[in-house]
């Protein structure tokens, strides 16, 4: 006979009602089943902890067992919250008496991830509430907060949020706070002229932005394909931020995923000179925060590689060259037999006159991996971030007559 899948759980996703009771199986087991239930959980994790392995496992879930139970020892769900304490206790949270009590359950479920009693306690603020101006500010921040880092949430948390951040503007317009808590909503909803015209609205009002709406601010013009916009917006933010290293990390990744990555892999010496420019833009950002700075470390390699000339010409001849003018041409000989970087690796591992030049930049592991996110692709890749020919592939290739010009096979006149 299988063991029943609940059985198996280690401990509840989260502290909300439907959680904990699917913990010990409700669903599929019906409400009058959780006695029962508990039971035999607890007691196929006390033989599991005198088993061969894993008994320290078995005493940690055993320990979420007990907790869990006293908590629901009568049998019955109690309808407020339930949060998990330092101490490692559950404790059943009471309907907040302020707003400064709200704010503190807010900030704890939003902690510890527990989407349901976010939304819940803040409905119900809004209910009790309906007019005060902190309790609009703190919920609006909340299910703003939500809408940014939730995915699929229901279409009730985004209705509340538009009401809550709508009320907290009209409640507070000269409160920072409450226009950052619009942007977040006006962003994940799509509303980006809105979001455009945040920072002149506010301050028509004498509001400075708070330093994330510069953030959101960024990502919106990102989307309506206003690089250059985006850019100075980012450079704003950590500016206006005093170069906070959180913010410099936020704005180091907006620019790795929205600037750089687009540029690549460069086609074009407009598209070199832009992907140049972008790596330090995105260099000043990172300034003294160490994992932003290494993940910027193959952008910037390939930034210098791919400016930089490849001497494509015969080796044998340059010497020959610098004896015979007393080595006056060998400037304008490397200079005339050279190509960028970024054309040889375009070029393609099959080129007539590059092949060799391409396997030298090609060979390095950090100038693939700077291309393996790129959303395009070289012609010569079967899609955008295969993997590149190793040298045995690529003199394979070339052992067999398959030679480009420019992108096109060679076709030997």
């Amino acid at each position: 006979m299988a063991t029943e899948e609940y059985l198996l759980v280690e401990e509840p996703k989260s502290y909300a009602k439907e959680d904990i009771l699917a913990f010990f199986g409700i669903p599929p087991a019906p409400d009058k089943a959780l006695e029962k239930n508990i039971k035999a959980k607890r007691q196929f994790w006390g033989k599991r902890a005198n088993g061969v392995g894993g008994r320290a496992q078995a005493e940690a879930i055993k320990t979420w067992i007990q907790k869990l139970s006293k908590l629901l020892e009568d049998g019955e769900f109690p309808d407020q919250p339930i949060v998990h304490t330092a101490d490692g206790s559950f404790v059943v949270v009471g309907d907040p008496k302020s707003a400064a009590e709200l704010a503190d359950q807010l900030e704890m479920f939003l902690r510890q991830r527990d989407w349901q009693n976010v939304f819940q306690v803040a409905r119900k603020a809004l209910e009790t509430w309906p007019d005060d101006e902190e309790v609009l500010l703190y919920v609006a921040l909340a299910l703003s907060e939500l809408l940014r880092d939730v995915s699929g949430l229901s279409d009730d948390v985004v209705l509340w949020a538009d009401r809550a951040t709508t009320a907290a503007l009209e409640a507070a317009p000269r409160q920072p706070q409450a226009w950052l808590a619009r942007a977040r909503y006006a962003l994940a909803v799509g509303m980006l002229p809105e979001v455009d015209s945040l920072e002149s609205r506010a301050a028509a009002v004498g509001v400075a932005l708070p330093t994330e709406a510069y953030g959101i601010v960024a990502t919106s013009a990102f989307r309506a394909g206003n690089t250059d916009v985006g850019i100075r917006q980012l450079i704003k933010q950590v500016t206006v931020s005093g170069g906070d290293p959180a913010v410099r990390s936020v704005a180091t990744d907006a620019m790795i995923a929205e600037v750089i990555l687009p540029l690549l892999p460069i086609g074009d010496k407009k598209m070199a000179a832009a992907y140049v420019e972008a790596v330090a833009v995105a260099a000043w950002i990172a300034m003294g925060v160490p994992e932003s700075e290494a993940e910027l470390i193959p952008y910037r390699i390939w930034a210098q590689q791919a400016s930089g000339g490849v001497f494509i010409g015969d080796l044998a001849l340059k010497p020959f060259l610098g004896v015979l003018t007393g080595f006056l041409a060998l400037p304008l000989y490397a200079k005339a037999a050279s190509r960028p970087g970024w054309r040889v690796l375009r070029d393609g591992p099959t080129d007539k006159k590059t092949w060799r030049q391409w396997l030298m930049i090609a060979d390095g592991h950090y100038v693939e991996s700077v291309h393996a996110a790129a959303r395009g692709r070289f012609f010569w890749q079967e899609a955008p971030g295969a993997r590149w020919p190793n040298q045995q592939q690529v003199e394979a290739l070339i052992s067999s007559g398959q030679l480009t010009v420019n992108g096109k096979p060679y076709v030997k006149k």
